[in-house]
């Protein structure tokens, strides 16, 4: 993520303070995945990629089995509608709840 300006430290020294928590309620590879995105979204916009990161903090933990297929999905939205992956962060925990649970797997 720190490719030697002040916006990549930054984002660099937030990822490092959320890391704790990631690595405490997400599987490694989830983790994996989750900083792919935010290094990939970092190449669009260091904001939005500062923003997301705090959003990552609580989403994917809160997701359950769902999580894997969603971050898939939010990393492959960087490279066509990278706009789209704050709103998919903010969003789906409360599309989530309006969806039986066994339902979930076919969204």
């Amino acid at each position: 993520m720190y490719k030697g300006t002040w916006k990549s430290s930054t984002l660099s020294a937030k990822f490092f303070e959320v890391s704790p928590d990631l690595i405490r309620s997400l599987p490694f590879w989830d983790v994996e995945v989750f900083a792919s995105l935010i290094e990939s979204l970092s190449y669009k916009s260091y904001d939005v990629s500062m923003e997301c990161l705090g959003l990552g903090r609580d989403v994917p933990p809160a997701m359950g089995r769902e999580r894997e297929a969603f971050l898939s999905m939010c990393r492959a939205l960087t490279d066509s509608n990278w706009r789209e992956v704050k709103t998919c962060l903010e969003l789906a925990p409360r599309a989530l709840q309006q969806i039986e649970r066994v339902r979930r797997v076919d969204f």
